[in-house]
Protein backbone atom coordinates (compact mmCIF):
# COMPACT_ATOMS: atom_id res chain seq x y z
CA UNK A 1 0.00 0.00 0.00
CA UNK A 2 1.46 3.35 -1.08
CA UNK A 3 2.17 5.89 1.65
CA UNK A 4 1.84 9.65 1.43
CA UNK A 5 5.61 9.96 0.89
CA UNK A 6 5.37 7.59 -2.07
CA UNK A 7 3.22 10.08 -4.00
CA UNK A 8 4.82 12.37 -6.51
CA UNK A 9 5.23 16.01 -5.34
CA UNK A 10 2.25 17.31 -7.40
CA UNK A 11 0.01 14.58 -5.99
CA UNK A 12 1.20 15.22 -2.41
CA UNK A 13 0.56 18.95 -2.76
CA UNK A 14 -2.90 18.40 -4.23
CA UNK A 15 -3.97 15.84 -1.62
CA UNK A 16 -2.69 18.02 1.21
CA UNK A 17 -4.47 21.08 -0.20
CA UNK A 18 -7.81 19.24 -0.41
CA UNK A 19 -7.42 17.86 3.13
CA UNK A 20 -6.70 21.34 4.54
CA UNK A 21 -9.63 22.81 2.61
CA UNK A 22 -11.87 20.03 3.92
CA UNK A 23 -10.80 20.70 7.51
CA UNK A 24 -11.55 24.40 6.98
CA UNK A 25 -15.09 23.91 5.64
CA UNK A 26 -15.94 21.31 8.29
CA UNK A 27 -14.71 23.68 11.02
CA UNK A 28 -16.72 26.52 9.48
CA UNK A 29 -19.85 24.35 9.41
CA UNK A 30 -19.46 23.28 13.04
CA UNK A 31 -18.91 26.90 14.11
CA UNK A 32 -21.97 28.17 12.21
CA UNK A 33 -24.18 25.44 13.64
CA UNK A 34 -22.99 26.31 17.15
CA UNK A 35 -23.76 29.99 16.57
CA UNK A 36 -27.11 29.29 14.88
CA UNK A 37 -28.30 25.77 15.79
CA UNK A 38 -30.79 24.03 13.52
CA UNK A 39 -33.83 22.02 14.52
CA UNK A 40 -33.31 18.61 16.09
CA UNK A 41 -35.20 17.26 13.08
CA UNK A 42 -31.88 17.39 11.24
CA UNK A 43 -30.95 14.32 13.29
CA UNK A 44 -33.61 12.40 11.36
CA UNK A 45 -31.75 13.02 8.11
CA UNK A 46 -28.40 12.36 9.77
CA UNK A 47 -29.68 9.02 11.09
CA UNK A 48 -31.09 8.05 7.68
CA UNK A 49 -27.74 8.95 6.15
CA UNK A 50 -26.07 6.78 8.77
CA UNK A 51 -28.31 3.85 7.91
CA UNK A 52 -28.21 4.10 4.11
CA UNK A 53 -24.52 4.95 3.71
CA UNK A 54 -23.69 1.32 4.39
CA UNK A 55 -25.46 0.34 1.14
CA UNK A 56 -22.79 1.16 -1.38
CA UNK A 57 -21.28 0.15 -4.72
CA UNK A 58 -17.62 0.02 -5.71
CA UNK A 59 -16.61 2.12 -8.71
CA UNK A 60 -14.98 -0.24 -11.23
CA UNK A 61 -11.18 -0.14 -11.57
CA UNK A 62 -10.48 2.36 -8.77
CA UNK A 63 -10.65 2.31 -4.97
CA UNK A 64 -13.78 4.44 -4.55
CA UNK A 65 -17.37 3.81 -3.50
CA UNK A 66 -20.78 5.47 -3.79
CA UNK A 67 -23.86 5.10 -1.62
CA UNK A 68 -27.58 5.74 -1.93
CA UNK A 69 -27.56 8.32 0.86
CA UNK A 70 -27.00 11.32 -1.44
CA UNK A 71 -30.72 12.11 -1.23
CA UNK A 72 -30.43 12.87 2.48
CA UNK A 73 -27.33 15.00 1.89
CA UNK A 74 -29.27 17.12 -0.60
CA UNK A 75 -32.28 17.24 1.71
CA UNK A 76 -30.09 18.42 4.61
CA UNK A 77 -28.80 21.32 2.52
CA UNK A 78 -32.31 22.29 1.40
CA UNK A 79 -33.93 21.95 4.82
CA UNK A 80 -31.25 23.37 7.08
CA UNK A 81 -28.52 25.01 4.96
CA UNK A 82 -24.96 24.34 3.88
CA UNK A 83 -23.42 23.68 7.34
CA UNK A 84 -25.91 20.90 8.11
CA UNK A 85 -25.40 19.43 4.64
CA UNK A 86 -21.64 19.46 5.08
CA UNK A 87 -21.80 17.57 8.38
CA UNK A 88 -24.25 15.12 6.80
CA UNK A 89 -21.62 14.37 4.15
CA UNK A 90 -19.06 13.83 6.91
CA UNK A 91 -21.40 11.29 8.53
CA UNK A 92 -21.89 9.56 5.18
CA UNK A 93 -18.16 9.33 4.50
CA UNK A 94 -17.35 8.10 8.00
CA UNK A 95 -19.89 5.30 7.70
CA UNK A 96 -18.53 4.23 4.30
CA UNK A 97 -14.97 4.32 5.65
CA UNK A 98 -15.84 2.23 8.70
CA UNK A 99 -18.09 -0.14 6.76
CA UNK A 100 -15.51 -0.85 4.06
CA UNK A 101 -12.45 -1.80 6.04
CA UNK A 102 -9.49 -2.09 3.69
CA UNK A 103 -6.42 -3.53 5.46
CA UNK A 104 -3.47 -1.17 5.34
CA UNK A 105 -5.45 1.76 3.96
CA UNK A 106 -3.26 4.86 4.15
CA UNK A 107 -4.38 7.62 6.51
CA UNK A 108 -4.11 10.27 3.80
CA UNK A 109 -6.67 8.37 1.72
CA UNK A 110 -9.17 8.36 4.58
CA UNK A 111 -8.66 12.07 5.20
CA UNK A 112 -8.95 12.88 1.50
CA UNK A 113 -12.14 10.85 1.20
CA UNK A 114 -13.62 12.88 4.06
CA UNK A 115 -12.37 16.20 2.76
CA UNK A 116 -13.26 16.09 -0.94
CA UNK A 117 -17.05 15.61 -0.59
CA UNK A 118 -17.11 18.15 2.25
CA UNK A 119 -15.45 20.77 0.07
CA UNK A 120 -17.77 19.93 -2.84
CA UNK A 121 -21.03 20.17 -0.86
CA UNK A 122 -19.93 23.29 1.02
CA UNK A 123 -18.89 25.15 -2.13
CA UNK A 124 -21.94 24.13 -4.16
CA UNK A 125 -24.32 24.82 -1.26
CA UNK A 126 -22.88 28.28 -0.65
CA UNK A 127 -23.12 29.06 -4.38
CA UNK A 128 -26.70 27.78 -4.48
CA UNK A 129 -27.94 30.00 -1.67
CA UNK A 130 -25.90 33.04 -2.74
CA UNK A 131 -27.00 33.00 -6.39
CA UNK A 132 -30.61 31.85 -5.97
CA UNK A 133 -31.61 33.98 -2.99
CA UNK A 134 -33.55 30.96 -1.67
CA UNK A 135 -33.59 30.35 2.07
CA UNK A 136 -33.44 26.94 3.75
CA UNK A 137 -36.86 25.31 4.02
CA UNK A 138 -36.64 25.47 7.81
CA UNK A 139 -36.91 29.26 7.41
CA UNK A 140 -39.06 29.74 4.30
CA UNK A 141 -40.96 27.47 1.91
CA UNK A 142 -40.02 27.58 -1.78
CA UNK A 143 -42.44 26.09 -4.36
CA UNK A 144 -41.00 23.33 -6.51
CA UNK A 145 -41.21 25.30 -9.81
CA UNK A 146 -39.11 28.09 -8.25
CA UNK A 147 -36.68 25.61 -6.75
CA UNK A 148 -36.22 23.49 -9.87
CA UNK A 149 -33.59 25.31 -11.93
CA UNK A 150 -31.40 26.54 -9.02
CA UNK A 151 -31.48 23.08 -7.46
CA UNK A 152 -30.61 21.47 -10.79
CA UNK A 153 -27.57 23.76 -11.04
CA UNK A 154 -26.64 22.99 -7.43
CA UNK A 155 -26.79 19.24 -8.10
CA UNK A 156 -24.68 19.55 -11.24
CA UNK A 157 -22.07 21.67 -9.44
CA UNK A 158 -21.86 19.25 -6.52
CA UNK A 159 -21.47 16.29 -8.85
CA UNK A 160 -18.77 18.00 -10.93
CA UNK A 161 -16.81 19.25 -7.93
CA UNK A 162 -16.97 15.97 -6.04
CA UNK A 163 -16.15 13.77 -9.03
CA UNK A 164 -13.36 15.98 -10.34
CA UNK A 165 -11.69 16.35 -6.96
CA UNK A 166 -11.37 12.57 -6.79
CA UNK A 167 -10.60 12.13 -10.50
CA UNK A 168 -7.67 14.55 -10.28
CA UNK A 169 -6.25 12.66 -7.31
CA UNK A 170 -6.53 9.35 -9.17
CA UNK A 171 -5.02 10.86 -12.32
CA UNK A 172 -2.04 12.26 -10.41
CA UNK A 173 -1.46 8.95 -8.64
CA UNK A 174 -1.84 6.74 -11.72
CA UNK A 175 -0.13 9.11 -14.19
CA UNK A 176 -3.21 9.22 -16.43
CA UNK A 177 -5.05 12.11 -18.16
CA UNK A 178 -7.65 13.54 -15.73
CA UNK A 179 -10.39 13.67 -18.38
CA UNK A 180 -9.85 10.00 -19.23
CA UNK A 181 -10.08 9.02 -15.57
CA UNK A 182 -13.21 11.13 -15.04
CA UNK A 183 -15.03 9.94 -18.14
CA UNK A 184 -14.27 6.26 -17.55
CA UNK A 185 -15.06 6.12 -13.83
CA UNK A 186 -17.23 9.08 -12.85
CA UNK A 187 -19.40 10.37 -15.71
CA UNK A 188 -22.01 7.65 -15.19
CA UNK A 189 -22.31 8.61 -11.50
CA UNK A 190 -24.38 11.62 -12.53
CA UNK A 191 -27.36 9.25 -12.54
CA UNK A 192 -26.84 8.59 -8.82
CA UNK A 193 -26.57 12.30 -7.98
CA UNK A 194 -29.56 13.48 -9.99
CA UNK A 195 -31.79 10.63 -8.82
CA UNK A 196 -30.81 11.46 -5.24
CA UNK A 197 -31.62 15.12 -5.91
CA UNK A 198 -35.03 14.10 -7.26
CA UNK A 199 -35.84 12.22 -4.06
CA UNK A 200 -34.57 15.14 -1.96
CA UNK A 201 -36.80 17.56 -3.87
CA UNK A 202 -39.80 15.34 -3.11
CA UNK A 203 -38.85 15.18 0.55
CA UNK A 204 -38.52 18.93 1.07
CA UNK A 205 -41.49 20.06 -1.01
CA UNK A 206 -44.02 17.44 0.06
CA UNK A 207 -43.00 16.71 3.63
CA UNK A 208 -44.13 19.51 5.92
CA UNK A 209 -43.09 17.68 9.05
CA UNK A 210 -39.74 15.94 8.82
CA UNK A 211 -40.36 12.68 10.67
CA UNK A 212 -39.98 8.97 10.10
CA UNK A 213 -43.64 8.37 9.24
CA UNK A 214 -43.53 10.81 6.34
CA UNK A 215 -40.10 9.74 5.10
CA UNK A 216 -41.12 6.07 5.18
CA UNK A 217 -43.16 6.75 2.05
CA UNK A 218 -40.23 8.29 0.16
CA UNK A 219 -37.25 6.23 1.36
CA UNK A 220 -38.18 3.12 -0.72
CA UNK A 221 -37.54 5.20 -3.86
CA UNK A 222 -33.83 4.91 -3.10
Amino acid sequence: MATFDDLRPPARFYVLFVIIAGAAVISDSVHRLMVEPVSNRWLVLALLTLLTASFNLKIPSISAYISVSEAFVFASVLFFGTPAGTLTVVVECLVITLWIRIPGRATYRVLFNLAAPSVAIWASGEAFYFLSGIQPYSKAFTPLPTLFLPFLAFTALYFLLNSWLVALAVALEKHQPPLTVWWKNFAWLSVNYFSGAYVAALIVTYTKQLDFSALAIIVPLL
